[in-house]
């Protein structure tokens, strides 16, 4: 406790500052309360009063090998690691899909990436479409609506199509991969996740959706179809369901009317 310059405690407030990962213990003649008090708010690890035995050191010393066994396999162990891993899987791919908005050309590089998460991008014809919320709604039920939505997607589309789908600022993106793509298949499934949205909230939802493509690198191209088709939905009257493939063929009638 009490050394020449700097005593035990003022040590190991530094220790503890610096070092922070460092096993600290005391042995000392003084056993004052206000000592002791002082140490276990600094997380000593033992507080030795001398005098004291060989015995009492290699005692204290094997606990501070269990303990430091224990936090060493807390912190490493790789099944416990691996448990980690997967339950922040689907945050880990929400981030990676998002990042992709930030690009302005995407490569092959950046597709490589997905290839860590079992996903491959490279092969197969997209569907990209984007769920809007009404924002004017209480913030609770749209989170709230918002999971529902997830689920719902997971369940209609797992038996015929694989998907993906992350948050975004503007609306729940969903990512429709497969080899084909059978858009009466598709207007079926979205058509039911309307249905069924209508039973558990009346809070409003648009549904944007591109056209079909066959390479991820053109993403940016095709959300920007999906956010065109929600932006024109208004102004169109175009239901809660808008194609982009629509919007031409009904714009172009819309203005000669």
């Amino acid at each position: 406790i009490r050394m020449p310059f700097i005593d035990g405690i003022q040590l190991s407030k530094i220790i503890r500052r610096e070092y922070p990962k460092t096993k600290i213990a005391f042995i000392s003649g003084y056993d004052e309360f206000s000592y002791a008090k002082e140490a276990i708010e600094l997380d000593v690890v033992s507080y030795l009063s001398k005098p004291i035995t060989e015995k009492e050191v290699l005692s204290f010393l094997m606990k501070l090998k269990s303990k430091l066994d224990e936090e060493f396999q807390t912190l490493f162990n790789q099944e416990r690691l691996d448990r980690m891993y997967q339950s922040n899987l689907p945050a880990l791919i929400e981030n990676q899909f998002n990042s992709l908005l930030h690009l302005s050309t995407i490569t092959d590089s950046d597709l490589n990436r997905f290839k860590v998460f079992n996903i491959d991008l490279s092969i197969g014809k997209f569907l990209l479409g984007i769920i809007e919320i009404d924002h004017d709604a209480e913030f609770s039920k749209i989170e709230q609506l918002r999971i529902f939505l997830l689920n719902v997607l997971k369940e209609k589309f797992s038996d015929c199509l694989d998907m993906h789908y992350f948050n975004t600022g503007y609306g729940l993106v969903f990512i429709i991969n497969n080899q084909e793509i059978d858009m009466e298949e598709v207007e079926s499934c979205l058509y039911e996740i309307v249905l069924t949205k209508k039973e558990f909230s009346d809070i409003k939802i648009k549904i944007g959706v591109s056209d079909i493509f066959d390479d991820f690198k053109s993403f940016t191209k095709y959300i920007n179809q999906a956010k065109k088709a929600l932006s024109y939905s208004n102004y169109l009257n175009m239901g809660t369901v808008i194609y982009y493939k629509d919007i031409a063929s009904k714009k172009s009638m819309h203005l000669q009317l």
